[in-house]
């Protein structure tokens, strides 16, 4: 990194703080209760005089000597810039204080209004910290400090932290006003949205990273560019046949078929355990609170959520797997991490329900009950994973080459179905130019 370079990230990085500070106070001045980590600062600040700025500075002072008492040897010097920033941090919440002291909102809907956009400000700073990517703030410091030094989860950490701030707080409160002063609703809901928003912002601000950085172009590489091999991919509701369907285009086609394939290659270059990722790979729960903790909240600034991290490792082997030569590659949101490929052929498969049960009941000698419930399961989870990954519907036409209804035309109706579209498909690119790279496969005619 260069020196020009690394001025660039610092001013990133202070102009981030600077953000925090404002967002902080817009949600203090919402009086629904302040973030977490201000909580006890401002419990202080609302019964003696020093300022909520000051006991922040103090606060965030004593976190810096733990984080240096706890990692002794393993703490960097350049982490000793937590103090520069612990300054300019504090001295910015009272000069934000002190701008919006004459906004008070009064009823409850703008109170909640000023919380909302706090917590977007506050967010746009954190995530200006992340792009930056030069030092921690305090109180992320002393969370992994934590962690670090008694090996836990940055998560597990996070909450306790935040749990113990919060209760501090409260008594504090209960002791010296009799009652609840800057813990409210508020606190949790900031607690748990600014990592929702902060990754928004990271998934849709990524050009301005890489304009400020250029990190996508030093990044970007030949390998990175799609290669031209034929590929069909299936997506399919669950106990349609869409994997009979799917081995049956193989074994026509003459195309490697890949299933379970794709989960011991991604345990295998992610470094998990294959039932880990099997149990895992198509998992994602559509409960909101769920997504709030487990993939915003409890998670390290610019650290890739579990399931997140997943799925791009087994992203990287399908589009490797996509370029070895013609297969036909069974479900995993593969639609979309191909999407940019020109030579990919990607199908829907549905079917009447009542087929379905009766497929699930022989398939695994189950009652028509408890078949129904298995599919009502599967194909929820299978959507909410679709759209947090793709931001897409699942089985929404517009998402696939071609969409069909194995009820109507069976396993091998569909095949067939499938294979005549493809070929049509396949051959009507034949005369199309070749792409400035040259395919990685050569595919032998169909």
């Amino acid at each position: 990194m260069t020196a020009g370079e690394k001025i660039k990230r610092y001013i990133v990085f202070t102009i981030g703080v600077l953000i925090n500070s404002f967002g902080i106070s817009f949600i203090t001045k919402a009086s629904l209760g302040t973030s977490p980590i201000s909580s006890v600062p401002y419990v202080l600040s609302l019964r003696f005089e020093p300022t909520l700025g000051e006991f922040s500075f103090v606060l965030n002072m004593i976190f810096i000597i733990l984080e240096i008492a706890l990692l002794r040897r393993k703490f960097e010097k350049i982490q000793l810039l937590q103090i520069v920033v612990n300054v300019v941090f504090s001295y910015f919440i009272d000069i934000s204080m002190l701008l919006l002291g004459g906004l008070n909102p009064g009823n409850y809907a703008m109170k909640l209004a000023f919380l909302l956009i706090g917590c977007a400000i506050l967010a746009f700073g954190i995530t200006l910290e992340v792009f930056a990517d030069v030092i921690l703030v305090p109180g992320e410091g002393i969370v992994n400090a934590i962690a670090v030094t008694f090996k836990k989860q940055f998560g597990s950490v996070k909450v306790g932290f935040d749990v113990t701030l919060m209760s501090t707080a409260c008594i504090l409160s209960l002791v010296f006003f009799h009652g609840l002063q800057g813990i409210r609703e508020g606190t949790l809901i900031s607690a748990l949205i600014v990592g929702t928003i902060v990754k928004f912002y990271s998934r849709h601000l990524g050009f301005l990273r890489d304009r400020l950085f250029g990190v996508r172009e030093a990044d970007d590489t030949a390998e990175d560019k799609p290669c031209r091999c034929p590929v069909i991919t299936i997506s399919r509701q669950y106990g349609c046949g869409g994997n009979e369907v799917g081995q049956r285009l193989a074994d026509d086609l003459k195309m490697a078929f890949y299933d379970n394939e794709i989960s011991w290659r991604t345990a295998a270059e992610g470094g998990y355990t294959k039932k880990y990722v099997e149990q895992e790979e198509q998992r994602y729960t559509n409960s909101l609170l769920y997504d709030l903790v487990a993939s915003n909240y409890a998670m390290a600034p610019g650290e890739v959520p579990p399931l997140d991290a997943l799925f791009e490792v087994q992203s990287r082997v399908i589009r490797e797997l996509s370029c070895q030569g013609p297969c036909v590659i069974m479900g995993r949101c593969a639609d979309y991490v191909l999407r940019d490929q020109p030579d990919c052929f990607h199908v829907y498969l549905s079917a009447d329900l009542e087929d379905r049960v009766r497929r699930i009941m022989e398939k695994e000698n189950c009652g028509a009950a408890a078949a129904r419930q298995k599919i009502a399961e599967k194909d929820r989870e299978r959507a909410s994973h679709y759209k947090h990954f793709t931001g897409r519907a699942w089985g929404a036409a517009g998402n696939y080459s071609l969409s069909v209804d194995t009820s109507v035309f069976g396993v091998e109706g569909t095949a067939a179905l499938i294979e005549d579209a493809f070929e049509r498909s396949w051959k009507g690119k034949e005369n199309e130019p070749e792409l400035s790279q040259p395919a990685v496969c050569q595919p032998e005619p169909f």
